[in-house]
């Protein structure tokens, strides 16, 4: 997934700035000068002239900030689910790696629908697992990784935007949106996959 960086919003900088520079220019270049006035009805016409575009721009600044504001506050509390791979070294499990979902965010991934393709498949995924949550800093394991090719997920945040997060081998590729789409496979239980102690 790409680094966060700052990137402000050019378009509806400009456009609010413009909101005031036009006006000014045009009232300038048809009853004006460069040269500031020295009556004071001048700048009482001007400023008349001027508050409807300056209250216009204060419009646009304050829409602009809270649409800002959103945009950031939901990229920091995003979650972000990644995969790893694993060896339980506890009495009872097998000593062999496995998969394991975490979400290393700082927001819980809601509505999670686990894809998994079996190692020798030809078809892009093999099983869709029943959704459920992840809250920040939980994992959930599966199956062991000799069995499994490929695993992806797709989720959700608190506000709605898709995610897709899908593990290779050790590479994690993580994606906005859904990009796996494929609604046709019947849902399993988490239980037929799960990664638990032999009996």
């Amino acid at each position: 997934m790409r680094k966060r960086s700052f990137s402000p919003p050019i378009f509806p900088i400009a456009l609010s700035t413009l909101v005031v520079i036009v006006p000014v220019v045009f009232y300038l270049s048809r009853f004006g000068s460069l040269t500031p006035s020295k009556h004071f009805d001048d700048w009482v016409e001007f400023s008349r002239y001027l508050a409807p575009f300056a209250t216009l721009f204060s419009g646009c600044a304050i829409v602009f900030l809270t649409w800002w504001i959103y945009k950031d506050r939901t990229a920091i509390e995003m979650p972000l689910i990644t995969f790893r791979r694993t060896i339980k070294l506890e009495i009872g499990f097998p000593n062999h790696p496995f998969y394991e979902m975490v979400n290393g965010g700082r927001s819980s991934a809601l509505s999670c629908m686990v894809y998994i393709q079996e190692t020798g498949s030809t078809r892009a995924w093999d099983h869709k697992l029943i959704s459920y949550a992840l809250v920040p800093g939980g994992t959930i394991d599966f199956s062991p990784i000799e069995q499994v090719s490929k695993i992806g997920v797709v989720y959700q945040d608190i506000y709605g935007n898709l995610y897709t997060a899908i593990c290779k081998g050790n590479k994690n590729s993580l994606d906005p949106g859904d990009r796996i789409h494929d609604n046709t496979i019947a849902e399993k239980q988490y239980d037929e996959f799960r990664y638990r102690k032999n009996k």
